[in-house]
């Protein structure tokens, strides 16, 4: 039985449940179904508020340099907030890995890094991916960006302690574990970044890694866990890195033939994220960020990530709400003018309000996504 976490306005209610097919949400409201943000402050009020309604934003992603300390009391309150603003209601996602990447640390139980997670039992794996889940639940966070499962490298300084191994076959066996303790908690877990940042030594935060290996290595090793997994978990955040032996042109998030592959290839029918559009892999590809928005989108994303911290002169802070409200208005225009684009905006909303349905962020609905 669907059993919301928070109270439901009664007139969304109304209405997804009235709905037949999705003729009842605007364009608007479906592009912006598809953006999760990151925002400043520690309690969702003013300007935050006023962009996730006008732009119909369908997820918000915590981070404490943006939003406090976020200790179990804050987050409650700032969860309780968020979903109260109108519309369907929102995905809640967090970097919850363990180690040197929880954001929710204060109040919560303390994980140990990936690097750690080999000498545990399946059971022990499971039993703290439920303990996670059920610490996020409790506070209204629905999705966590975890578990990672690229290759360890050792040059590679972002991935420090947050890799399982080097052996695909253990990163299987230690994630497919975590994750079914996700599921046992009640949070979709998000398999990231693939195709692996294993095999890179820079960082996509800065500058745009490129992977050197054949394609037939590639599969072998950094895609080997993907594969495993792709009937196992619910969804897949893409990185930001160009594989030039697969597609020389466009950086995995938002190559259309990397897309196919997940879909095709590998038969993966989850939600795709894209890691965070205002990393420089992305500005540096010589893309504004509603262009690099666009071509997420039309390669097959499913959710348009706008996280994490970006200078402006001496100051790290969040993308400008905005620039949100641009880069949604900049969708709809060209969607407008492309009936291709609008039929992925439909797949991709689709998507959405089924996994929202399934994970319990959204009232239940026979209807099932498009293949």
């Amino acid at each position: 039985m669907f059993k919301p976490y928070f109270p439901l306005n009664f007139l969304f209610v109304l209405q997804f449940f009235s709905l037949e097919g999705h003729t009842l949400y605007s364009l608007e409201e479906k592009v912006g179904q598809l953006m999760m943000v990151s925002f400043q402050g520690e309690k969702g009020e003013g300007e935050v508020q006023k962009v996730v309604e006008e732009c119909f934003i369908g997820g918000v992603i915590y981070y404490n340099f943006a939003n406090g300390r976020l200790d179990k009391d804050s987050v409650s309150v700032l969860s309780r907030k968020i979903q109260s603003y109108k519309g369907i209601p929102r995905w809640i996602a967090v970097d919850q890995e363990g180690g040197r990447v929880q954001r929710c640390a204060i109040g919560f139980t303390k994980i140990p890094p990936a690097s750690t997670w080999s000498v545990l039992s399946n059971k022990a794996l499971t039993h703290l991916g439920k303990n996670i889940a059920l610490e996020l639940k409790e506070v209204g966070i629905g999705m966590n960006f975890s578990p990672v499962i690229d290759l360890e490298n050792k040059e590679c300084k972002v991935l420090f302690q947050r890799t399982i191994c080097r052996d695909p076959v253990e990163i299987v066996r230690v994630a497919t574990a975590l994750l079914r303790g996700f599921e046992k908690g009640g949070i979709l877990g998000v398999l990231k970044h693939f195709p692996g940042h294993g095999a890179v030594d820079l960082d996509s935060h800065y500058e745009i890694p490129v992977i050197d290996k054949p394609f037939e290595r590639l599969m072998e090793e950094d895609l080997a866990p993907f594969f495993s997994m792709s009937k196992k978990g619910d969804a897949i955040m893409t990185a930001h890195i160009l594989v030039p032996d697969f597609d020389s042109e466009k950086i995995v998030s938002l190559s259309k033939k990397w897309h196919t592959y997940i879909r095709g290839k590998m038969g993966f029918k989850g939600l795709i994220v894209t890691d965070s559009l205002t990393m420089q892999a992305v500005t540096k590809s010589g893309l504004s960020i509603e262009r690099a928005t666009l071509d997420a989108l039309k390669a097959g994303s499913d959710i348009l990530l706008f996280g994490g911290h970006i200078l402006l002169g001496s100051k790290l802070t969040t993308l400008g709400l905005n620039k949100i409200r641009s880069i949604h208005r900049y969708v709809c225009q060209e969607a407008l003018k492309d009936p291709e684009l609008r039929d992925k905006i439909e797949e991709a909303f689709e998507r959405n309000l089924f996994y929202k349905r399934k994970w319990g962020v959204c009232p239940p609905l026979l209807k099932p996504p498009r293949s």
